[in-house]
C-alpha cells in the first residue's frame, strides 16, 4: 500500500512521510506497520465497509486498547432494513478465542427515528463506506508522550483487502507542547519551506530571530488547522453520538487532547451514511466553529 505523510513513531510511516515531503514516490507499507508499536497503541477507532474482526483482532491484539473494554471502536456497515442503529459491545469480546480483544461494535443511522417511509426508501441503498482509521499511542513523538495518527484507506478491513494494492494517506498528530517542540527541531530552511507552503510572507521576517520564524509557523499552522479539526471531530460526532454517546465522549476528549494540523493544502472530505441537506450541513459547521479550538 501507498503511504503519505506521517512521522509520529519510526519505520514505514517515518519513510513514508519523507518520501511524501520530497514527492518522489510513495513506499509500500502494511496494515502492521501503520499501527507502529502495538504495546502502545492505546486507544483505536476504525471504520470500514465490511469489517472481518478476526482479521482486524490479529492486528490490535496484545494491545492496551485491545485488552480494555472500549478501548477499541469499530464502525461498520450493516443492513439498516432489518437492523436498527446502536452499539453491539456482547458479540466480540474476549470470550470469544477466536477474537481474544474488545470491540464495541457502532452501527451508525441512516435516517431518524421519525423518518418518514419515502426517506427510508430514499437511502435503501445507503452504505456505510469511508475507511478511516484514528490510532492513539502512548508513546513515540517528539518528547515520547504519544501521538494520534490518522490513516485514511482504499481498503476495507479484510484479507482481501489486505492482499491488493491500496493507498493510505497518513499523518500523525502531537499535542499541543510537542507541537512546538517539533516546530523547534526545524532548520532555517525547513521553516522558510513551511512558512511559503502555507501562504506566509517571508520578506517581514528576515533579518528576525529564529523564535520570531518559528512562532509565524505555529500561528500559520494553527489557523490552517480550524477546519480540518472541525471537519474530522464533525464526521465522528455524526457517527457515534446518537448511536454510541459513551463513546463519542471518549473521542471527543482524544481529539481535543492534539493539534490537529495537517500537511499545507490539506482537507477533508468524508462521508456520512444517510441523507443530508445543506441546511443540516450549515447548523453542524456552526456547532463545531469553536469545537476545538477553546
Amino acid at each position: 500500500a501507498g503511504s503519505g505523510c506521517g512521522g509520529g513513531g519510526h519505520g514505514g510511516a517515518d519513510a513514508a512521510a519523507a518520501a511524501s515531503s520530497a514527492h518522489r514516490y510513495m513506499p509500500e507499507v502494511s496494515r502492521g506497520d501503520l499501527i507502529w508499536r502495538r504495546s502502545a497503541l492505546r486507544t483505536a477507532l476504525f471504520t470500514s465497509y465490511g469489517t472481518d474482526y478476526f482479521f482486524l483482532s490479529e492486528l490490535v491484539r496484545g494491545s492496551p486498547a485491545g485488552a480494555r473494554p472500549r478501548g477499541v471502536t469499530v464502525v461498520d456497515n450493516y443492513d439498516h432494513h432489518r437492523t436498527p442503529p446502536g452499539l453491539d459491545e456482547g458479540t466480540y469480546t474476549p470470550a470469544n478465542p477466536s477474537v481474544g480483544v474488545h470491540f464495541s461494535v457502532v452501527l451508525p443511522p441512516f435516517f431518524g427515528s421519525d423518518a418518514c417511509a419515502a426517506d427510508r426508501t430514499r437511502v435503501h441503498h445507503g452504505t456505510m463506506h469511508p475507511k478511516l482509521w484514528l490510532l492513539e499511542f502512548e508513546q513515540g513523538g517528539p518528547s515520547g508522550n504519544g501521538f494520534l495518527r490518522l490513516a485514511i484507506s482504499s481498503a476495507n478491513l479484510g484479507r482481501y483487502d489486505a492482499k491488493i494494492n491500496n493507498q493510505v494517506w497518513v499523518c500523525d498528530f502531537f499535542a499541543p507542547s510537542d507541537a512546538a517542540a517539533a516546530v523547534r527541531a526545524l532548520s532555517k530552511q525547513q521553516l522558510r519551506q513551511e512558512l511559503d507552503e502555507r501562504g506566509v510572507p517571508l520578506a517581514p521576517l528576515k533579518g528576525l530571530d529564529l523564535v520570531t520564524w518559528q512562532s509565524s509557523l505555529l500561528q500559520a499552522r494553527g489557523s490552517a488547522s480550524a477546519d480540518f479539526g472541525c471537519d474530522l471531530r464533525r464526521f465522528l460526532r455524526a457517527l457515534l453520538q446518537s448511536a454510541a454517546p459513551p463513546l463519542w465522549a471518549i473521542w471527543d476528549g482524544v481529539l481535543r487532547r492534539y493539534d490537529l494540523i495537517p500537511p499545507a493544502g490539506t482537507h477533508l472530505i468524508l462521508s456520512v451514511p444517510g441523507r443530508h441537506s445543506v441546511t443540516r450541513s450549515v447548523r453542524y459547521d456552526a456547532a463545531d466553529a469553536g469545537g476545538l479550538g477553546g
